[in-house]
């Protein structure tokens, strides 16, 4: 059954571990589970610019990131977007170290 906006925003507000699904320039693609931050519009994850993760989306920007439970009731949630890298965020190691450590 699909899920509602609202149901889909409080998954993404849940502490799941995200998949983010990446493709490099040949269209080769590969999945990395990684911490995320979801606003009710943007996805925020961390990787580093020397990744593979960062490599490919700087060939091809075009990504998915899937959050899903594991546990029963199942439900998952796919976001797909063009990515927007952009240089270091302190703030946002830290808010991410919290969510996923505290």
């Amino acid at each position: 059954m699909r899920m509602t906006r609202e149901e889909e925003d409080r998954l993404l507000g849940e502490v799941q571990i995200g998949v983010l699904a990446t493709a490099d320039a040949r269209g080769r693609p590969e999945g990395s589970p990684v911490w995320y931050e979801y606003d009710g519009a943007v996805a925020k994850i961390l990787v580093h610019k020397n990744s593979r993760k960062a490599r490919n989306l700087r060939e091809n920007p075009h990504a998915t990131l899937t959050v899903d439970t594991r546990s029963a009731p199942y439900k998952g949630v796919i976001l797909r977007g063009t990515v927007r890298l952009s240089g270091p965020d302190p703030e946002l190691r830290r808010r991410l170290a919290h969510r996923y450590l505290a």
